[in-house]
């Protein structure tokens, strides 16, 4: 060293001795406030004297509450080769001191050193530094900058500590249909930084038929998280791998997984997380995530994760108009069902056969609209095929309507099936296979489970209203199977007695105007044809016995009117009054007593 710079040194010392030293500049701030992570500490310093090795000159900082360092302690930055450091755990003090270099005044020094972070959140401490050794600086407060680190806001003071969480952790899938494909998303958000290798994973997948796979396919935000994730399908357990340091608002990934066979509620499913932070990482414990708890494919929670329901019918009735041989027949067909039925959705009724209804297009009315009105019909499976043409919500009733014509021959009412394709914008969410549909049984028409359908009587007479009593000319409907809707008015009859008058209604029904007779129980006759095919239907019609109630005396010159019981004088005009008298064209005898009356004429019905 030359003599001038000798002296120079020498005066400075005088007058840093004089005046006395202080810190020009002294800020600290960290790398990362995650609690429990590895965390780069780092230190800005400028005197305005210089300090020197010889003197055992020594820079302290405390206060560093809750960090964590061991000895030997590594430091970086351009003062590390400047400095020894020594860390005291008890007091979580760290000692810099001169090692052979001189500390030149008004120039800025850097140094970091690693800690590991308190395990729980805390405010930034009051962190001192002081000097001694060549001149003593009092302690003072550092000034610890309020900047973003780690993508928390204010993460750079240091020692300030939060603990990471997740801000948004949603889950939900895209079908609830057993056995199907199911793809599975996540929405996420944490409150710090996901760098590289951080891991993610997700517990409580179960009951899924995927086999463990430790490459299966995922898809994320901009590949944040690869590729491939681990899966492990006893715990179903899914592992995610951070690909790189890109920094995210949000993430956003999916799978797929293939649903259970079986019904099940939701399962709890929860996700934890480890963020890399270098020797020590920060980690994010399992909690439990949430689900969106609403609708999908008119299926209450459907959107819920793994929660499986089977598609099925609640109605799905079927019952016809006619069971008389031969005959037109309306089908009415009846269905609701757990889920929504969209566009193009095709509904399958079969098992309707021996219908004498040929071709191979239908036409169908609906409640709903239908893709179109003329719908496939197979004859010889009996099969009509239906495509709706608007959405069906979710227990909503479609109704179906279209005619069959009857076998012409006696049968029981086959087994009849409905099934399902539901369909939306043209991709097959579920099925229902083919499921009996439910007759309604009881008497229609006086047969036997007579709205079953394609339940067909044959030389089957019914008559409407039942057996009723008549009091005076009424009209009946006789229903009977292949009456042939002949020109030629056919005979019907009640008991001995021809109806007045019978008309065709259709090949199928007669109405037969009754005619009067006394009481009894009678029986429906009914011939039809040349060749005469004949039905009886027995004790229907039952008539009511003429009754009098009063007998009147008429006179011409009406002195005697009103008069019951008294003696006739001759050429008397006697009003007999009643029920049920029938009021026939032909004129009828009347005696009194043992002699016969010079005339008598029908007034009314009630009354001669």
């Amino acid at each position: 060293m030359s003599s001038a710079t000798l002296l120079f040194l020498l005066i400075q010392l005088g007058l840093d001795s004089c005046f006395g030293a202080q810190f020009l500049l002294k800020q600290i701030y960290q790398s990362n406030p995650l609690a429990g992570a590895s965390n780069d500490l780092t230190v800005l310093l400028s005197v305005d004297a210089m300090m020197y090795a010889q003197n055992s000159s020594t820079i302290t900082i405390s206060g560093l509450s809750g960090a964590e360092a061991s000895n030997p302690l590594t430091l970086s930055g351009n003062a590390s080769s400047i400095f020894s450091p020594t860390w005291f755990a008890l007091n979580e003090t760290l000692e810099l001191s001169l090692s052979g270099e001189t500390l030149l005044s008004d120039v800025t020094y850097e140094v970091s050193f690693s800690i590991r972070n308190p395990l729980s959140s805390q405010s930034s401490p009051t962190i001192v530094i002081q000097a001694s050794g060549t001149y003593d600086i009092n302690p003072v407060n550092m000034d610890s900058l309020s900047i973003d680190a780690f993508g928390v806001s204010s993460g750079g003071s240091a020692l300030y500590i939060v603990e990471a969480t997740f801000n948004l952790k949603e889950i939900w899938q895209g079908t609830p249909v057993p056995d199907k494909l199911n793809v599975i998303t996540v929405s996420l958000q944490v409150n710090c930084n996901l760098p590289q290798n951080s891991k993610l994973t997700i517990q409580g997948l179960i009951a899924t038929q995927t086999a463990d796979n430790s490459v299966l396919s995922i898809q994320s935000t901009g590949d944040a998280f690869g590729t491939s994730a681990v899966w492990t399908k006893t715990d179903g357990q899914l592992v995610l791998t951070r690909a790189d340091n890109y920094i995210y608002s949000g993430y956003f990934f999916s799978f797929s997984l293939t649903n259970p066979s079986n019904e099940q509620a939701s399962p709890a499913i929860s996700m934890s997380a480890t963020i890399e932070c270098g020797v020590y990482d920060a980690a994010i414990s399992l909690q439990k995530m949430i689900f969106p708890n609403t609708q999908l494919y008119g299926v209450s929670n459907g959107s819920n994760p793994l929660y499986i329901v089977h598609p099925s019918f609640t109605i799905k009735s079927i019952r016809q108009s006619s069971p008389i041989a031969g005959a037109s027949n309306m089908i009415t067909i009846s269905l609701s069902l757990n889920y929504d039925i969209y566009l193009n959705s095709a509904v399958t009724i079969s098992g309707l056969v021996d219908s004498r209804t040929e071709g191979n297009t239908l036409y169908v009315a609906s409640n709903y609209r239908l893709l179109t009105a003329q719908t496939s019909w197979t004859q010889s499976t009996g099969e009509v095929k239906v495509y709706m043409n608007e959405t069906v919500l979710a227990e909503d009733t479609v109704s179906l309507y279209f005619t069959l014509l009857n076998p012409e021959i006696e049968q029981s009412s086959p087994n009849i099936f409905l099934s399902l394709v539901i369909n939306e914008d043209s991709i097959q969410i579920a099925t229902i296979s083919a499921t009996s549909m439910d007759k309604p049984g009881g008497v229609h028409l006086g047969i036997e489970n007579g709205t079953d359908p394609l339940n067909v009587k044959y030389n089957q007479l019914y008559m409407n209203p039942e057996n009723i009593a008549l009091s005076s000319s009424a009209i009946l409907t006789i229903y009977g199977s292949q009456t042939g809707f002949d020109s030629i008015t056919p005979a019907s009859r009640l008991h001995p007695t021809a109806c007045e008058m019978t008309n065709w209604n259709s090949d199928t029904i007669i109405t037969c105007q009754a005619p009067h007779g006394w009481g009894k129980s009678n029986a429906i006759v009914l011939s039809i044809g040349k060749n005469a095919l004949q039905a009886t239907i027995t004790d229907v019609v039952t008539y009511n016995s003429p009754t009098i109630q009063i007998n009147q005396h008429e006179s011409q010159t009406d002195s005697l009117a009103n008069k019951a019981n008294l003696a006739s004088t001759g050429n008397t005009n006697i009003q007999i009054t009643g029920d049920y008298f029938a009021n026939r064209d032909p004129t009828i005898t009347m005696k009194l007593a043992n002699t016969h009356t010079e005339a008598s004429f029908w007034k009314s019905e009630t009354a001669i």
